[in-house]
Formats: C-alpha cells, structure tokens, sequence
C-alpha cells in the first residue's frame, strides 16, 4: 500500500496527499518511542484502531495483516486495569478471531523483547507468523533488549510478520535507529479545541524542510460514552494559533483577512503558512470557529470582518463621546456662521 501526498494547502481532501509515496511500513520491528508515559493507552488504541483498517491516515500506512495480537504483561492488578482501559476506550469490541488480546499475568512486568518471550514468536509455525501482526506495548520506562529486537526483525523479514513495540518513555536512541526496521516517534502536543489529549506520531526518515507536514500528523483525542474519539490531521504548527490561520486560508480567506482578525501583517500570515497542509475540522460552523477563537484568544465578535470591524469593537467610549462633541461644535459652528452672514 501506498500513499500519495502533495504539497500545497489547496486541497479540500480529508487528508491530502503530497508528491512523494509513501509505503506501508516494512515486515521486521517497528518501534514506537517517545515521552508518553500518560498517553500509552490512547497511542496503542490508535495504532491498533490504524492496523485493524490498514489505515492510511498515520505517517506511514498501515499493512494489511491476517491475524493482529497485541500483548501486555504485569501483575494481576495491572492487568485487570489494562483490560478495563481497553473496554473504556472502545478498543476491546475489535476483538474477533483476527484480532486479539493476550494479557501475559506475572509477579513483576515481563519484558516483551527478552530472549524467553522472542523464542515463544520462533516456536511458532510459518502458517502462524505469515501476514501476522504482534503488538508489544512494554511498561513506561521499560527499555527493549538489543538481541531481543534483532530476532524478531528476522523472523519478520523471512516470514512478512510485523512486530510493533510500544515503549513509552523511551527517548530516541541511535543503537535502536540501526536495529529496527521502522521508527515511530511519539510526543505530546496542545489539542484543538474540543478535545481533551493530542500527541503528534511523526516519521523521523520522512521530515522535510521543504514540507513540514511530511511524516508528521496529529492525533486529538476525547472520551465519550461511546469510546474513544479520535481525530487524525496532518501536521500543521504547535502553535494553536496558526492552526487557525491554515483553516481559515483553506477556507477561502485571504492573507489580508487572516492578518486583520490575527493583527499581525499579511506577510507573516504568509510565511507562517508556507508549504502548510491542513484540513477543516470535522463539522465545521460558527460554532466551532468561536471556540477557536476563544481559545486563541481573540473576540468572536471580530469572526465576521476584518480591520474595519476590529477597529469598532475597539473604540473606546471616550473616543466615541470625543467624536459626538465635535459633530456638535461643528454643527453649530456652521449654524453662528449663517447668521453672520445674515
């Protein structure tokens, strides 16, 4: 699988797609790391939400697997708080005979990447691990084993079988860049509005200084009665408020206007939004556009004009009476001159 992606902020696509192809992710080990200690259970729910649909939607696409297994270990008690997370946040009703769960019970978190768990993946037949997916999410701060990564990424190259390992906690390493076959980096961000979490999943070997969004999206999450809600948007900018400005330019507004309701010069609207691909928010209305600019910071009531409206919501009542009194004295200027002439 591959997909298309382009680089302008035209589009009106979901996710538009930019000039380079980017392939599914590569049979081997694939690592997922980054400071998300608190955000374990929403990463693994959208990874494993991603391979269920062989989604296009994260930085690299999904493969289409057979069997998908995502495997936990600890202690009774953290496995019976694992298991309630996965009811919570909708992932578990996914289960079926293609997809899942085996919670691994032991006095103390088992490692995932030890030598004892990668001799169980070897054990297994070739029927067994062909077009298979094993999702390994260790615990936070549990680094994986060299020679336990190394095995898996061949038994994966030889038999198309993909092994993800979660570590939270984890910072980027090179020894672990030279091991696996694929590195996914996981950070925390500010979510738009609406949401309760965002964290960015980003593709370090796809950046580009030509194309910020390249290799990068951003994952919103909230937590409804039904589940987890997720909402997967390129990369546009930390800063909330020139996520605004790339919404609004796709939306037809131009630099003149964004510059005027931001006050700040057109030219630096448009070189905020150089080579930015965006896309509009799901549901899109006057609503959402005040909660927007209410989380920006900025007066609603500027929403529907540009520098002549800001200037009226910002005149202030002396100036107002200052303007009526000389309408005034005008007006009665004009009045004593007539009866001069008179």
């Amino acid at each position: 699988m591959k997909r298309a992606l382009r680089s302008e902020c035209a589009s009106t696509e979901k996710l538009p797609s930019l000039t380079a192809e980017v392939s599914a992710i590569s049979p081997g080990v694939t690592l997922v790391v980054g400071p998300f200690g608190a955000l374990r259970l929403y990463v693994e729910h959208v990874l494993l939400l991603a391979l269920a649909t062989a989604s296009a939607e994260l930085p690299v696409p999904m493969p289409s697997c057979d069997l998908i297994t995502s495997i936990h270990s600890g202690t009774r008690r953290q496995l019976e708080m694992i298991k309630c997370s996965h009811a919570w946040t909708g992932i578990a009703a996914y289960a079926n005979n293609a997809f899942t769960f085996e919670y691994l019970q032991a006095s103390t978190a088992l490692n995932l990447t030890s030598l004892e768990m990668v001799s169980w993946f070897a054990r297994k037949r070739k029927s067994a691990l062909e077009k298979a997916c094993f999702v390994l999410v260790l615990q936070d701060g549990v680094l994986p084993h060299d020679e336990g990564l190394l095995q898996p990424r061949r038994l994966g190259e030889a038999n198309h079988t993909y092994f993800i390992v979660i570590c939270p906690g984890m910072t980027l390493h090179a020894k672990y860049q030279a091991i696996a076959n694929e590195l996914l980096v996981v950070s925390p961000g500010e979510p738009d509005p609406g949401y309760e979490e965002a964290f960015t999943i980003a593709c370090p070997e796809l950046f580009s200084s030509f194309q910020p969004s390249l290799g990068k999206v951003v994952c919103n999450t909230r937590l409804s009665d039904a589940g987890l809600e997720t909402e997967i948007t390129p990369y546009v900018s930390d800063d909330l408020k020139t996520r605004l400005m790339a919404i609004l330019k796709l939306n037809g507004w131009s630099m003149q206007r964004i510059g005027d309701l931001f006050e700040v010069d057109k030219s630096n609207v448009s070189r905020k939004l150089r080579n930015v691909v965006t896309t509009i928010p799901d549901g899109w209305d006057d609503d959402m556009f005040v909660q927007w600019l209410n989380s920006c910071g900025i007066d609603p009531a500027k929403r529907h004009g540009g520098k002549d409206a800001r200037d009226r919501e910002t005149l202030k009542p002396s100036q107002t009476v200052a303007q009526d009194d000389r309408s005034e004295r005008n007006a009665r200027n004009k009045s004593n001159v007539k009866k001069k002439q008179r």
